[in-house]
């Protein structure tokens, strides 16, 4: 009796471990996609109807957040993709270099043997 709804106020707190691992990029979702799913769970809660009108406006208050965020995320991957090809740039020179390297000790190793 009395200690269910004593639990249930403590689960709002808790994170569940999940140890399932999914075999693909889990889909991104918005912030506020996860404020709206976190109200429906724990909408027993929500007693008053100022608890709900909070939620209303951070709700709001993300609208413009979301297009702002997917904005930034954009320019990420070009980031990335200039970054991947500066490693791959340096890559290319140590191996030249090496290369060099292996052919100027080949030429040593030559004069050696006249």
């Amino acid at each position: 009796g009395g200690a269910a709804p004593g639990r249930k106020a403590l689960d709002v707190f808790r994170e569940r471990v999940v140890r399932d691992v999914s075999n693909s990029v889990p889909k991104r979702t918005s912030l506020r996609d996860e404020i709206a799913s976190s109200a429906r769970s724990h909408a027993d809660f929500l007693q008053e109807a100022q608890d709900v009108r909070v939620i209303e406006r951070i709700q709001a208050m993300l609208m413009g957040y979301d297009s702002v965020a997917t904005g930034e995320e954009a320019a990420q991957p070009a980031f990335e993709q200039e970054e991947e090809q500066e490693q791959e740039q340096e890559q290319e020179q140590e191996q030249e270099q090496q290369q060099q390297q292996q052919k100027e000790q080949e030429q040593e190793q030559e004069e050696e043997v006249e």
